[in-house]
Formats: C-alpha cells, structure tokens, sequence
C-alpha cells in the first residue's frame, strides 16, 4: 500500500485563530499489491510548525479524520517532541597554543559570520561586517572589535566563554593570531578558545549581532513540532487495487489560550511509512507500506483582511478630467481589527507613453472613508500616509504608506474593525494622458502580488507584516479603453 498526499488537497491558505473545522490536508491510500483489501488500525499525523516563537501548547486541536461527510476517527491529544536545550556551563581552561584567526583576505563587502568554540566544543556565532577594499590588517581590526563588542555586551558569551564585560581582543593584522585576550585585571590565554573562523552568514546567525549558542548539552525544549494518533476502532478500508481518500480537519487554539502563534506556519503530515498501521483486510498480515504524505501549509493569523474591488470598466469617447475611477474596500474577519500598513497599485497601459503614464499618476489619489485624500496630516482628517510614485512607463505603481502607533500626533491609524469595513475611493486625471492619434489605447490598474497590500493585527498592533493570500489575486480596481484619437 502506498501512502500520498492528494492533489485535490486544500492550497496553501490562512486559518484564524478560534476558527474549527479547518481542512487540514488531505491523503491517499492506495492498495497496490492487488492481492486483497486493507484495513489501516492506526495512523499518527505529524504538525511542524515553521515558527519562532514555539508555545508550550499546541497550536491544533480536535483533529479528525473523514471519508467524505462520514468520520471516521478523531486523534488523541497532541504530544510534543522536544529538543536539546542550550543550558552549558564552561570554565576557563588554560593552554598554550595560539589561537588563529582567519583572514579572507580580498572580500566582498558584506556580512559574514564569525564564530567562537571554547574548548568544550560550544559555538557561538555572530556577524562581522567588512569592506571589499579593506587590507587584511583592516581586516583584523575589524574582526577583533566585533569580536570585543560581542564578548562585552553578550552575557552568554560571558558566561558560556568565562571571558568577563571588560574583554578586549587583540589580533596581530600580519600573523592572524590572536595576541591577547585582556579582561581588565588578568590575561587568559586565548588557547582556551580553538579556532575562530569567518564564513557567510546564514539563517541560522542572528544578524542583529545577538550572540546564539548553536551546540546544547542538557535539557529539553518544545520544538514546536506535535505528533496526533489516531487508533480507529472501525479500521479505514482500502479496497483492493483502488484507493481511498481521506481528509484531515482541526480546529485553530485561540490566542487567548495561548497555543496558536501570530503568523505561523504549519504542515500537517503522514510524515513516514511507519506512521501508518495496515493489515490485510482478510489475512490479518502486515501489509508493507510506501511513500508519505504533506499537506500544503497552514497560516495561522490572529486576524486577516480580505480586499474587495468595485472596478470600473470604462470604454470611453474621450479621456476625462478628475473622476473616481474605482474603489477599493478593505474587511476585517471577526478575529479581531486589522491596520492597514501599506497599498500598492500597478498600472499598464497599451500605447501609453513614460511621458503619459507620468502625467497620470501626478493626478492619482487615494481617499479615505472621510472622503478625504489619505496623505493630508490634519488630526481628524487625512491619515498622514506617504505616498511614492514610480514611472517606468511599462511598470509603473503608487505606493501608499500608512503610519502607526508611532508616527507623530498629526497623523492617524487605518484601523479596521470587524464589522466595518473601510472603502478607500482611487481618484485619477485621464485627460492628462496624451491622446493617441493613429491608435487606441487603455490602461489598467491592478493588484498582482501578495506585498501590494501590507497589514497588522492592530489587537495590540504587535506582530510581523501580513500580506493577501495569492489565491486572493490579481485584484483589477480599474480599466479603460480610448479609440484612436481619443
């Protein structure tokens, strides 16, 4: 029997905290010995979440398995799997060797990773920026006063190295060896640390320049992954050379039970073979199992914002002076309220010109629920957004920027609220586009991408951008056409 996730298995979609009964994923099992039916007595489905910031609790709940409308088996509770935690003690160890740093030498300019190991194997990494242009004697200048900057203000450096907040690295630029480690009162021999070493930095290097313990030796921490099983007292048949389809459901935890987290990611699996339990639906024998199935994955948000257009459609004798030429309206689910971060429009034309295009968007504006052009900073009034304009004639696009908490006084918040949803007016010049004499012309403005339309839960207006779903897109706010000469 062979084990797949099946295509007509949910896209890649955004769940809402609370929400139950969410399709998860679904799979196909396949009898393919065509000796005699199958009968699965247990199935364990794996979540890996792709987020950082994992919870004690999962993010899932009453996970269930169904054949059509007909259940089939509900799973037990979620059990997490667990890794190393980074909890290391280390003390200094005297030596006599030299510690050698080494040089790229001519690089480009970049950041690049720089790491530490003390004698017990732990490794810390951090970044280091350099010039291209630098001399490996700037090189090493650099290098050591990275390397001080982190030893001073990391206290798990301190701790994990035994270097002390005064540490100060001193590199010999001609030799590449570490010449001295001072802290203040005594030197340790840098023999204590092995090797430091510069590569490029990846994912896994903290950028900010946060020292980070890669390597663990005690303890254990939730990874954010959760295994379900599922035992069904009425096995799941898989008719002889034939196939069966099942598909997995569950409901989010809400944010208030702190399970599910803001903007995570999630994909529900049969991660291997062996996760599967099947017998010979008459013989009672094992039945060899193959394959394994994801499902695409799962974004769970506190709160999304759908966008709607009313687009207007015009075939016109005549290009025309300031009119409203589409609206756009933006809807909160009932999560919670949602802030809108920034909007971005993308306008083509046939036959238009750079020239024209420019004359059109120096005409564009977008109005708020007031009426009111969204960039005007009167309390009360406008929301204070910036707005960026860029003409390439052939991908040209408005750019509002809204502001937050933030922003000065002047300026205000585009929250939407659920229940409310807010219509943004887009106002334009045509008659501002030169007419084409021998041919006929139009022009389109849309929405193409996900990053068109940036958004914050604005429940505590905390959290990473959030963007439209692709399966949202393209969004047309309006389209025009003009015959020759017009």
């Amino acid at each position: 029997m062979s084990v797949a996730a099946d295509s007509s298995e949910p896209a890649a979609t955004t769940l809402t905290m609370g929400s139950t009964g969410n399709t998860l994923a679904v799979y196909r099992f396949q009898e393919t010995s065509n000796i005699e039916p199958v009968k699965i007595t247990d199935l364990t489905v794996t979540d890996v979440s792709t987020s950082t910031a994992t919870t004690s609790l999962p993010a899932f709940s009453n996970l269930q398995l169904f054949s059509g409308s007909t259940l089939l088996g509900t799973a037990g509770s979620a059990v997490a799997s667990s890794t190393q935690s980074c909890t290391i003690t280390t003390a200094f160890v005297a030596a006599s060797s030299t510690m050698t740093v080494s040089l790229p030498g001519s690089v480009a300019t970049g950041t690049y990773q720089g790491q530490v190991t003390d004698a017990n194997g732990t490794t810390i990494y951090f970044p280091i920026s350099l010039n291209g242009a630098d001399t490996a004697a700037n090189q090493a200048g650099q290098i050591a006063t990275t390397t001080a900057a982190m030893l001073q203000s990391s206290s798990t450096a301190q701790t994990t190295l035994g270097i002390a907040s005064s540490s100060i690295v001193t590199i010999n630029p001609s030799t590449g060896k570490v010449v001295l480690i001072s802290t203040g009162s005594a030197s340790l021999s840098p023999a204590s640390i092995s090797i430091f070493t510069l590569g490029t930095v990846t994912t896994a290097v903290n950028n900010a320049g946060t020292a980070q313990v890669q390597s663990c030796t005690s303890g254990t921490v939730n990874s954010g992954t959760y295994t379900y099983a599922f035992h069904f007292a009425t096995p799941i048949v898989v008719p002889q050379a034939n196939t069966t389809l099942v598909t997995l459901k569950g409901d989010v935890a809400t944010y208030s039970g702190g399970g599910a987290t803001d903007n995570s990611s999630h994909v529900f699996s049969i991660a291997t073979s062996t996760a599967v339990t099947a017998l010979g639906n008459t013989s009672n024998r094992a039945t060899s199992v193959s394959g394994s199935g994801s499902g695409n994955a799962m974004t769970v948000l506190r709160s999304t914002m759908t966008v709607n257009t009313s687009p207007s459609s015009f075939t016109q004798a005549g290009k025309q002076p300031l009119q409203q030429i589409g609206s756009i309206t933006l809807t909160a689910n009932n999560a919670g309220p949602v802030m809108l971060k920034s909007l971005n429009l993308e306008y083509t034309g046939s036959n238009v010109t750079s020239t024209g295009m420019a004359a059109l968007l120096a005409t564009v504006v977008l109005k708020g629920p007031n009426s009111v052009d969204v960039t005007a900073s009167t309390t009360g009034s406008g929301f204070g957004a910036q707005l960026v304009v860029g003409n390439t004639g052939t991908a040209s696009s408005t750019t509002w920027t809204f502001p937050t908490s933030s922003v000065n006084a002047a300026s205000s918040t585009l929250v939407i609220s659920p229940g409310s949803p807010v219509t943004l007016q887009l106002w334009g010049t045509t008659n501002s586009i030169v007419n084409g004499a021998n041919v006929s012309q139009s022009l389109a403005v849309t929405m193409q991408n996900t990053s068109d339309v940036v958004y914050l839960d604005a429940t505590d207006g905390t959290g990473s951008s959030l963007n439209l779903p692709v399966s949202s897109l393209p969004l047309t706010v309006s389209s025009f056409s003009w015959a020759q000469g017009q």
